[in-house]
């Protein structure tokens, strides 16, 4: 089990972002930006000489909260935390160096898509990190290709968990929600609504509509005011039946509609529970997209009154769904 080495300093100040060449924890030193966002950073780890990921931020209790998830997790399918701390007032984290590429690019360099029996097996072995992490009494919340990293032996590993919050069973949501627009459920815009795993098994259908069609779900709170979308059946003639079909029943607009687990999910899409296999890293690091689509923080609301606001344009949905960010 990954346990953090430093405690975090709570500590007033927000601090500003670190530069280049600086070292973190006297072992850590930001070597470049990572093209992740902005507070991400490549960096060396001057004891080893191993490469590592650092993540800073704000101290608005995101990282504090992702290296308090992260040190319960031990899974293949999940980046290791190194180490957790404060320098300058200014939260970080260190994460092992997954290589590979994201989800994101990989989907766009394929068109959008993959072949059905690499797509169910990688959906698989994502549903069974998402499972551990439910397990351990969190929910992601902010599940989309762009946070995925694939492996050369095609192994996906789920690298941010920046939006994550614990399992809150009874109590009312937050004010806010940290989503991304055509990955994230509907309960997650609502302020009368309450999330669970479920919430994550809308964002692995997203992902798996993403790879299908090349483009993401209509974001849910166009759906909920009555915009329409194909169905991943639809595709059922050129595409496994049950992959589409179990990604429909992911994508429904009612919670309790859907697969209340990951267990639930994995087992629509005909694949039994992942092996937990060991950790690899292998194969070149390729570039990545930035996060994209972007994640943001939206003011919840009631059902009720979102679905009387307008409608997005379908068209503005799609250019958006299938453009790269600027300077990628």
């Amino acid at each position: 089990m990954a346990t953090p080495s430093s405690t975090i300093d709570r500590s007033e100040g927000r601090g500003s972002a670190p530069a280049v060449g600086t070292v973190l924890a006297d072992r850590y030193r930001l070597e470049a930006p990572h093209r992740g966002g902005p507070g991400r950073f490549e960096a060396t780890d001057r004891r080893t000489g191993e490469r590592v990921f650092v993540k800073t931020g704000p101290r608005d209790g995101r990282l504090e909260r992702e290296a308090t998830l992260l040190s319960s997790l031990d899974h293949p399918g999940i980046a290791r935390l190194l180490e957790s701390g404060s320098a300058g007032g200014r939260p970080f984290i260190v994460l092992e160096w997954v290589e590979g590429t994201d989800l994101e690019t990989r989907l766009s360099r394929h068109g959008g898509g993959m072949a059905d029996q690499e797509l169910i097996r990688l959906l698989g072995r994502l549903a069974a990190a998402v499972a551990a992490i439910h397990a351990a009494g969190w929910l992601h919340r902010d599940l989309k290709p762009a946070n995925v990293m694939v492996r050369a032996g095609g192994r996906p590993v789920i690298v941010d968990l920046g939006a994550a919050l614990p399992i809150a069973q009874g109590a009312d949501p937050p004010p806010d929600s940290d989503l991304t627009d055509g990955y994230a459920a509907p309960e997650q815009y609502l302020s009368d609504r309450p999330e669970g795993a479920w919430t994550d098994v809308y964002g692995l259908g997203a992902m798996a509509y993403r790879a299908l069609f090349g483009w993401p779900p209509v974001p849910a709170p166009a759906r909920l005011r009555g915009e329409a979308m194909p169905h991943a059946m639809e595709r059922a003639g050129s595409h496994a039946e049950a992959l589409c079909r179990a990604i429909d029943w992911a994508l429904t607009l009612d919670p309790g509609a859907r697969p209340q687990t990951a267990a639930d999910w994995s087992e629509a899409l005909g694949i039994p529970a992942d092996e937990v296999p060991a950790r690899e890293s292998v194969g070149p690091a390729l570039p990545s997209l930035d996060d994209y689509p972007d994640t943001v923080r939206i003011r919840r609301a009631p059902q009720a009154r979102l679905a009387q606001a307008a409608t997005t344009a379908p068209a503005a949905l799609a250019v958006r769904s299938s453009r790269r960010r600027t300077g990628t």
